[in-house]
């Protein structure tokens, strides 16, 4: 065949994939009140759960050390704040906690559910 269009087999394993680095938020977001937090943190958590749901390795980072995981992302949170990423039997989510003395409050929490619909 000496057509221009001819198809031409290839070995698979000289394929090179692209991908894209996951960006959680285009600038550094510092949060400084509780009030932020519950403001604009639920937004952000969405998105890390929509990438948890189709990534493994990130989903591992989450489980191993969801606050440092945020941390690597440019989220940070205040001092007296923690994240706590669960995985349940069917869907994950994130709860974020204020240490007030003794005391740990629940700030917010966000869990993403998929439903399929006819």
């Amino acid at each position: 065949m000496s057509s221009s269009t001819a198809l031409v087999l290839r070995d698979k394993s000289n394929i090179v994939s692209y991908s894209r680095k996951f960006v959680l938020v285009d600038e550094e977001t510092r949060f400084d009140t509780r009030e932020e937090v519950k403001k604009h943190l639920p937004e952000i958590c969405g998105r890390v759960l929509a990438r948890a749901w189709i990534d493994k390795e990130f989903f591992s980072c989450l489980e191993k050390d969801a606050l440092q995981t945020f941390n690597d992302l440019n989220v940070y949170l205040p001092e007296n704040m923690s994240i706590e990423f669960k995985q349940g039997r069917t869907r994950a989510s994130i709860i974020i906690y204020e240490q007030t003395g003794k005391l740990k409050l629940r700030t917010c929490s966000l869990e993403l559910t998929m439903m399929a619909r006819r």
